[in-house]
């Protein structure tokens, strides 16, 4: 099983809403980082929302993204269909690197949710979270 973890953060990197997502079947790391990416963008433009920096610990989706560079074929059209919800639902949005030591908040979040459902949304911060948040990376 594939796990897609998304987490939304406001400007001063507070918590404010999770989603987890899980699919069959297996895939290579490069096409399940573009797949969430991939639902990130679907998400976030389901919510409404814009004016967004997409934080990414995937150098590779990144740099694919930003540029018009890849060589598989499935890998590329995802990435295309990334491009095409970047063009057609945001504006003043970007999607940078960040390395997973910065992104802690969301990994700590997402293993401590359970894994009982194939989708879920995350509304309240586990008390777990809190001491992360509390203690940010910077």
């Amino acid at each position: 099983m594939v796990g897609i973890k998304i987490c939304i953060r406001d400007a001063e990197g507070g918590y404010v809403l999770t989603k987890i997502t899980w699919f069959l079947p297996l895939c290579s790391v490069e096409i399940g980082e573009a797949l969430g990416l991939c639902e990130a963008l679907q998400w976030m433009a389901e919510l409404g929302m814009d004016n967004m920096d997409f934080s990414l610990d995937s150098k590779l989706v990144v740099d694919v993204v930003t540029t018009n560079n890849s060589s598989n074929t499935h890998f590329r059209s995802i990435i295309s269909h990334c491009r095409h919800l970047l063009n057609t639902h945001f504006t003043n949005t970007k999607v940078e690197f960040s390395r997973r030591r910065v992104n802690k908040v969301t990994h700590e979040l997402t293993h401590a949710i359970s894994l009982e459902a194939s989708s879920q949304l995350v509304i309240n911060v586990p008390p777990c979270i809190n001491e992360v948040l509390s203690n940010k990376i910077r």
